[in-house]
């Protein structure tokens, strides 16, 4: 939890991390203890498996909540479930942990298509929407706009070569182990617009 969720739902999980003002979140991210209005309390545990693993977008939710699936084990899903359960003073029932697998799933990052060179306006436009869709600025933040936790993109073109930006958004702790960022699971023709996008910003 802390590793990935407390820099947008806080610490104690009250929906106040560091990224929310600094995203200017809408909506922020949810209240975790229950305090302004019962969320938790009516919300099964399967719910909230579904919700960490697919992520706001594969609940009709929020594009600021990433998906955990690609990133956390089942038994890490539940274990995450069950430690959110201890911050409000509903009753749930108990997980069943009987038949939960702890293996992670592989990702397998290809080789992206994205030569050096200019990026055309329409391209980098394309890239812009996909960076908005999958709720990049939660986290990172360009020209000081966007989140602080993932840090900044502003000149990361000039930085980073296409294929490295590419395994980061894929598999991000192959990168760095101590990432707090989750994979995401782009298939290659939005992955490719999505990097151009970025190779465009050079500061």
């Amino acid at each position: 939890y802390l590793r990935y969720c407390a820099q947008c739902h806080g610490e104690k999980g009250m929906g106040d991390g560091p990224n929310v003002k600094a995203a200017d979140m809408d909506p922020v991210p949810r209240d975790l203890c229950d305090i302004e209005k019962p969320y938790m309390k009516n919300k099964d545990n399967n719910y909230l498996i579904k919700a960490i693993a697919f992520g706001g977008l594969g609940i009709d939710k929020s594009q600021f909540m990433p998906r955990f699936s690609d990133t956390l084990s089942e038994y890490e899903l539940f274990t995450l479930v069950a430690f959110l359960r201890t911050l409000h003073k509903h009753n749930a029932l108990p997980l069943d942990f009987s038949t939960v697998k702890n293996e992670k799933r592989k990702v397998v990052v290809g080789k992206i298509n994205v030569k050096p060179g200019k990026v055309s306006r329409r391209e980098a436009m394309i890239g812009r929407k996909i960076y908005g869709k999958y709720g990049c600025l939660g986290c990172h933040s360009i020209d000081n706009r966007g989140g602080i936790s993932g840090g900044s993109l502003t000149a990361v073109g000039k930085k980073l070569d296409a294929q490295t930006i590419w395994q980061i958004i894929k598999a991000p702790s192959s990168v760095n182990s101590k990432s707090r960022m989750p994979a995401f699971d782009i298939n290659e023709e939005a992955g490719e617009l999505l990097v151009k996008y970025l190779m465009s910003l050079k500061g």
